[in-house]
């Protein structure tokens, strides 16, 4: 360690021109920099993340960091908008290539939240965090399902807030709205959009169960229980005049599930006892004559089914 002689320090005061030592300037300039982080201003623009500014900012590069300062002072604020911003943009952006080092903040960052905030408003975090799951990109179901078993060992509350999809899934047959469609010739393009776009989140929900069935976050009976009921549904609608289109939507959704079981290599385990294969070759074998609404789309589609489970 080097010494400094009064003198020296006598000379550094009154000489401004006297240059320091190497290894003292380093370490001023290191002190100025951490002043600088510890000073960092966070600046709202429109409430975006993406457009987060900081006064300030030098020598200031980790994204870890930073999003570390955002929730800071995020919870000084105690605003939890820009928290749920947070894991919305982490979500977004997860993928095969970055996932962990993207779990790994969202973890750490989930596990300061819980411990300052209380239990209502992490709920509505929860709720924000599984909704942005649910609705973003089935291809990476299986990842955010690896989140949200950790998150489950962190605050076990959240598997509670997974009831509302839960209530969907269950009753599949009751939230599909295709048959307005259908029967409501004067129906406006808007409601049209609303109606599929309705549809198209029910897909999503079933789709992810089935992914969170794969971690043990729901139970196999769930899922059973959810597709036997649409197809017992599927049954009484084809023995319906005039109703071969709303026919044909539920099968969509059936085909979308059950593609999605076998996929996961996971059919026997669901079908518990054998009723699934069942029905489905029971509807596979008939004929168009077989039932009122039955359609040849329909067959076929059940017939590539049971080829899939062979």
């Amino acid at each position: 360690m080097n010494t400094y002689t009064i003198n020296y320090i006598f000379n550094v005061k009154h000489n401004i021109d006297l240059k320091l030592d190497d290894s003292i300037s380093e370490l001023l300039i290191e002190i100025e920099n951490e002043i600088d982080k510890n000073n960092l201003i966070y600046l709202d623009d429109k409430n975006k993340l993406g457009k987060t500014k900081y006064k300030n900012k030098k020598n200031f590069n980790d994204s870890f960091e930073k999003n570390e300062k955002i929730l800071e002072k995020n919870l000084n604020k105690s605003d939890i908008h820009l928290n749920k911003d947070f894991f919305k943009k982490i979500i977004n952006k997860i993928s095969i290539n970055n996932f962990d080092k993207l779990f790994d903040e969202f973890i750490v960052n989930y596990k300061r939240l819980h411990h300052i905030y209380d239990k209502s408003i992490i709920n509505e975090i929860n709720l924000s965090i599984l909704k942005n799951m649910i609705l973003n990109n089935t291809i990476f179901f299986d990842l955010y399902c690896k989140i949200l078993l950790d998150l489950c060992k962190i605050n076990c509350d959240i598997l509670n807030n997974l009831d509302v999809y839960k209530t969907i899934f269950k009753d599949l047959f009751e939230n599909i709205k295709i048959n307005n469609i259908n029967n409501c010739s004067n129906i406006s393009q808007e409601e049209e959009v609303i109606i599929y776009k309705n549809n198209d989140e029910i897909k999503h929900i079933g789709v992810f169960f089935i992914n969170c069935y794969k971690y043990n976050i729901v139970d196999k009976e769930f899922i059973y229980n959810s597709i036997l009921d649409l197809l017992n549904h599927l049954f009484k609608e084809i023995n319906k005049k005039n109703n071969k289109t709303f026919a044909e939507t539920i099968v969509e959704f059936i085909n979308l599930f059950l593609t999605e079981i076998i996929n996961k290599s996971i059919y026997k385990e669901i079908d518990i006892d054998n009723k699934l294969y069942e029905n489905i070759s029971l509807i596979a074998n008939s004929k168009r004559d077989s039932y009122i609404s039955i359609t040849n789309k329909i067959i076929f589609k059940f017939k590539d089914i049971i080829d899939k489970i062979i």
